[in-house]
Formats: C-alpha cells, structure tokens, sequence
C-alpha cells in the first residue's frame, strides 16, 4: 500500500513529523497550540480572578470529574508511596494506585504548590496537542489538519455533536477532558500507544530499528501504569497488527523479530516494574471495592450480547461517509482512506469485544462500567479522523470551497477556527467559575442552603489561620473539606477515603462508626449516615456493594423488593450504584452499638460539619471541642487541649 501524499516515507520521516509536532512550523499551528496550553490557565486564573477565592478552592472546584486523587498527588509530592489519609498508619505500606497518570502533577505541586497544578495541567496540555497531532500525522494528516483535529478535540468545540450523542447513549466528554487523572493525563499514553501502532498499521514495509520498538516498550509500560483498560483493548488490537506485520514480511523477518521483540521487551520490563511491585501487595479488600469481582468465565463470555454497538456504528457511518467521497480519487487519497478505516476498525472491534474476552480469562469483573466509554472515545476518535483527516481535506481542496473564503492574504476559515476554539474556552471557564454547587454535586447538595462554593472559599480562608496550625487530624464527611486539608494542609484524615485508604474494611467501617459516635448519633441517625450512597460509597465501600442485574453483592433475596427493582433495572454498564443489603446494614448497626460513649483513642483535632438536613443537629460534645467558626455551609469544632501535640510526626 502507498503511503499518502501528504505524509513523508521512512524511519527518519517518523522522527521529523514528531518534531514537527513539538514545535510546529506554521504560524496556525503554534497559534492553536498556544490556545490549547492557555487552556488550564484560562479555566483557572478566570475563578482566581472572577471570584477572589484561594486558589486551593480553585483546585478543587476544576471543570469535571473526581478530586479524591490529588490526595495521592499530595502524598507523592512528599514522598510517601504508602498510606496517605491516616496519621497512625501514614506511610506505611505500598499504594496499588498506578503513578503515570499523577507523577507530573506530584511533581510540579511539590516544587510550586498550588500554581504547580496550573503548570501540570499546562504540560498535560501541551502534550496531548502534540501527541494527538503526532497520531494525525501518523495517518496522513498536515500539519495544518493534524493541529486543527488536535485542537478541536483539546476545546469544547464538540458540542454541535451532543444531539446526535445523546441519542446515542454517549456522554458529552466526546474526545478529551478536564477530570484528573483519566482522561485528562491518561489520554496522551493511550494516544501515544496508539501513534505508534499505526506507525506498524500504515507503513507495514518500511525496515525500523530496535531503538523504535524500545519506545514502544516505553510507550506500553507507562499505557499500563495510566490506563489498564486501554491496555486491554490495545493489546488485542495488536493481534491483527501483527498478522498485518507477518503478512508483510521480508526476508531475514525471524532475525529482525526476535531483536525486536527482545528489545521491547526489555524496555518494557525495565519501566513497568513499579506497577507490577505495586498490584503485587494489593490486598483482595482493596481490589473488591475497586470493583474487582470474581465469576464465572462462561458468564463473563456471555457478556458480548450486552456490549453496545453505538461506537461500531458511528465508525461505520463515518467510513462509509468518506469511502463513498473519496473512492474515485487518486490512489493516494484511496490508499488514506483504506489505512485509515482499516485501523480504526481494528481498533474499534478490539474495543467492543475486550469485556467480555478479558474478563472471560481472568475470570473477573474488571468494573464494566469503564469499557463502554472506552469504546465510545475510540469510536469518536476514529470518525474525527476519517472526516477530519480524508473526507474534509478531499473537499476542502475543491475550488467551490475555497473560493469564496480567501481574503488577500487571509485565510478566514483559520481565523474563524482559532477564533472559536479560543471562544469556546473561554465559555468553559466561565462557567467553571460560576460553578457554585460541591463539586460532587450527585452526593452533596446544598441549593436550599446557599453558595457551597463560597462558603468553602471562607472555610478555607478560616482552616488558614494559626488557631489550626498544630492540628493534624480532621474528621468530616465532606469530600472537598477532606481532600483540602490533606493537599494544602498537610493534613490526615479521621475518616478516610475508601478509594485513596489502603486500610482494610474493618478499619474504614469502625472509623465511619466512631465519628458518628462521636457526634452522638442516635441508631436512627447512623443508619442514615451508613445508608448514604454518597457516605458509603466514598468513606465506606466504594464499588464494594455496586450493582446491576449481572452482579450483585448478596444473593438477589437478600436485598429488599425497593432495591431489587433498582437492580433489576440498571444493565451491566451503570456504575456506582451501591445497594446496602439488609444484612450488612444491621452488621453495622451492631458495630455502632458495641462501640463506647467515650472519645475515641485515635486522634482527632478539628471536626468540619455541614449544615444540611443530615448534620444540622449533630455536634462533638462540649467541652471536649469547642465551636470555632460558622456560616451558612459549615461549622468547625477544634479540640479543647490546650496544646495540641505536635502536627505531623513525620515532620513534613
């Protein structure tokens, strides 16, 4: 197959296009990669500035997603790979949670704080734009067409997209995102795994070096360390790369293959060794309430009827769309179009069936949830390419759609894009700044109260003073409040965070019960507070108790007919929604009642409270803590010592 015209030949053509990449050499492309890097710093300094919050608040409070993880950003940024939220265990162990996707993030914060972060998220930025165009490049895109798809996909351009999405049963993060670490760190792996297996796929003849697939060794390790399950799908997807790869073989192929395979190999193995230290002492509690589950491979198998088709169709659409365009065209154009639908197929196939296949071997529930918006993105990804890269290019050079746009010198349909992906952000972090719900809001709402956010700015302002300066160990069942004072406090946590705590069950649960106790719940109340899905799926069992009609945590007669029309009712793909069987509730309630009307031994300094229907009539007693600070959100409650012992024993 001839590669297309747009595109140079040979090893070295590779390396100059990645180049070319790192610093484009138009104007229109450096000025779209400036937008794109401008990007966080937009979303950010637009809340510094618009509302005057610390910028620890701005943090917290970035476009999308959960903030749960920069409790391993912070613990990373000081060193400790180990246990992060509890003082009496801090340090101690090995966190399973892989470090690709947070390492640039623990690295900038430990050298700049909180404008650390706006520097990562630069960086992220700046990545994905190159990495995103490099795979562009790689499948026959210019310069100008891979800085142009790299852009689109980076802003908020695709919401023209959402009509035909939603019918679709996708979501609206179509390409990119703002939660951290997946998709926004994690992306640039996945796309640079695979930028490099369509170096392979496009250009199946060309002689590479051992250095290259040295790279690719790289490029796999840190794709398993960010994304496990991109590994998956991409891993089966190099199945028919390499029957591609044998089919067009030349002579001295054995030789050749062997070096190779041990030069990728060996890379691979000198760079994932972290990740398979890390799995390899993570605890079968741990991985449950990951979501982790044992069944039957025959019924995992079956799960292929359940798959959605949606990603396969939208790739169908669009390579039909643009095979019918171009299919009269120059072989150069032609052969673009068969690279492209060829791959992306291949991908997208792997993609659909990886669930079922994967968890059919191992014999385990691997979250189901997390494939479908894996198959969605490739899926995405492959028709932006199709059009984007063959179908839109073929037509843009018809003289019909050009004429009309030229303007002396000016190009108006770049201006028009630069314009409107600059716009586009910029309505983003408007909003973003306008935000004023917690930033979970589907378990935290406080709309009848007043501004969450700026009653956390104020909350923050108050954690700030010196009154708190030796106390180290916060109890709350706030989220935000949690993450903040373990980021920027160099705090620790009296109830930890399930997913970030690598404590055992039975800790997290006697924790959840000790601090209720300590705000002398009544039983009643505490079965609130335990029933909770947003309590028990952060403090208590995250995925532990997550079901649907394919799985569920106790036998389908344990759970009561409320909650078997829940179940019954959610397919194999919701995610995260708890059912507390009736069971483990009255465990729990048996634990509350066991535990004494004393404060507990472990430490705890400083108590944040809500003021919402749940905690409005729960306090710590008094004279033991004594009330600091109220507004409309929160009240605080510091410990009546005289002194508190010292912050952070090990003096961090």
């Amino acid at each position: 197959m001839s590669a297309p015209r747009s595109v140079e030949t040979g090893p070295l053509a590779v390396r100059q296009l990645l180049i070319r990449c790192l610093w484009p050499s138009t104007l229109f492309a450096k000025v779209l990669l400036a937008i794109v890097v401008a990007r966080p710093w937009v979303i950010w300094l637009g809340s510094r500035l618009l509302r005057t919050e610390p910028l620890s608040v701005t943090a917290l409070h970035r476009p999308g997603g959960d903030i749960q993880y920069y409790e391993l950003v912070a613990a990373l940024a000081r060193g400790n790979f180990g246990e992060s939220n509890l003082w009496e265990a801090y340090g101690q162990g090995l966190h399973p949670f892989p470090l690709a996707g947070i390492a640039v993030h623990a690295l900038c914060f430990s050298i700049a704080g909180a404008y650390g972060l706006i520097l990562a998220d630069a960086l992220v930025a700046y990545a994905f734009f190159v990495v995103y165009g490099f795979l562009a490049r790689i499948l026959g895109a210019s310069e100008r067409v891979a800085a142009t798809l790299a852009a689109f996909a980076a802003s908020y351009l695709f919401v023209f997209l959402w009509p035909a999405t939603d019918l679709l049963g996708f979501w609206r993060d179509l390409y990119w995102g703002d939660r951290f670490p997946r998709p926004y760190v994690t992306s640039i792996f996945v796309y640079l795994a695979l930028s490099l297996m369509a170096i392979l796929w496009t250009r199946p003849r060309e002689a590479r070096t051992s250095s290259f697939f040295m790279y690719t060794g790289v490029a796999a390790s840190l794709l398993v360390q960010s994304d496990i399950y991109a590994t998956f799908i991409l891993g089966l997807a190099c199945l028919p790369l390499a029957a591609r790869l044998w089919h067009h073989r030349s002579a001295g192929w054995e030789r050749r293959c062997a070096l190779h395979g041990a030069a990728a190999l060996g890379s691979f193995s000198l760079t994932v060794w972290p990740f398979v230290l890390q799995q390899s002492v993570a605890t079968p509690e741990l991985l449950e309430r990951w979501g982790s589950y044992s069944l039957s491979r025959l019924h995992a198998l079956s799960w292929i009827t359940s798959v959605p088709l949606a990603g396969l169709s939208v790739l169908t659409v669009a390579a039909a769309f643009t095979w019918l365009l171009v299919r009269n065209s120059d072989n150069h154009v032609v052969a673009s179009a068969r690279a492209n639908i060829g791959f992306w197929f291949v991908v997208v196939l792997a993609a659909t069936v990886a669930l079922p296949l994967f968890s059919g071997i191992l014999g385990q529930g691997l979250y189901p949830y997390m494939f479908p918006d894996r198959i969605r993105r490739v899926a995405m990804d492959g028709a932006l390419f199709l059009v984007g890269i063959v179908a839109i290019p073929f037509c843009w050079r018809r003289p019909f759609a050009t004429r009309f746009l030229r303007v002396g010198s000016l190009h108006l349909d770049k201006l028009i894009f630069a314009l409107a992906v600059l716009a586009s952000i910029l309505v983003r972090a408007k909003q973003n700044a306008e935000r004023e719900t917690h930033v979970r809001p589907s378990f935290y709402n406080f709309t009848s109260i007043g501004s969450y956010r700026q009653a956390f700015a104020g909350l923050a302002r108050e954690l700030e003073k010196p009154i708190y300066s030796n106390a180290a160990v916060l109890g709350t069942l706030d989220q935000a409040v949690h993450v903040f004072w373990q980021m920027f406090h160099r705090g620790y946590a009296f109830v930890p965070d399930a997913w970030i705590s690598i404590a055992g069950n039975a800790e997290l649960e006697y924790r959840f019960a000790a601090f209720a106790r300590v705000l002398e719940a009544t039983e009643e109340e505490f079965r609130q507070l335990v029933t909770n899905g947003g309590f028990q799926t952060i403090f208590v069992s995250v995925a532990k108790y997550a079901t649907n009609r394919e799985h569920t945590y106790a036998p389908l007669s344990e759970y009561s007919a409320a909650q078997r029309s829940r179940i019954l009712n959610r397919n194999l793909f919701v995610g995260f929604q708890n059912e507390v069987p009736e069971a483990e509730v009255q465990r729990f309630e048996r634990l509350y009642r066991s535990l004494p009307r004393r404060p507990p031994s472990e430490r705890l300094d400083v108590i944040v409270l809500t003021n919402d229907a749940l905690f409005a009539h729960l306090a710590p007693p008094l004279p033991a803590f004594r009330k600091t600070f109220e507004n409309k959100i929160f009240r605080v409650y510091l410990r009546s010592s005289t002194s508190l012992p010292n912050k952070n024993k090990l003096n961090l």
